[in-house]
């Protein structure tokens, strides 16, 4: 994926999602942003985490949660 990609139409946010990197050797449960294009937003670094490299533990279906969730982690 380049950065015309990352600019393009199909990276709207869709929901706030619980997650995991499956790359990482003990995997942490972080909060990210889902993006039509299937790349999380890491609330926790702001990297951005590739399709095919997260297992989603839970989506919140939206962003009503995310004012608290900022409050409660960060």
């Amino acid at each position: 994926m380049d950065f015309t990609d990352c600019v393009s139409e199909s990276f709207n946010a869709i929901s706030l999602v619980r997650f995991e990197d499956i790359k990482e050797e003990n995997p942490d449960k972080h909060f990210g942003i889902l993006f039509k294009n299937g790349s999380i937003l890491c609330l926790c670094c702001g990297g951005y985490i590739w399709p095919g490299d997260y297992k989603i533990i839970e989506d919140y279906k939206g962003f009503s949660y995310l004012d608290d969730t900022l409050k409660m982690y960060y």
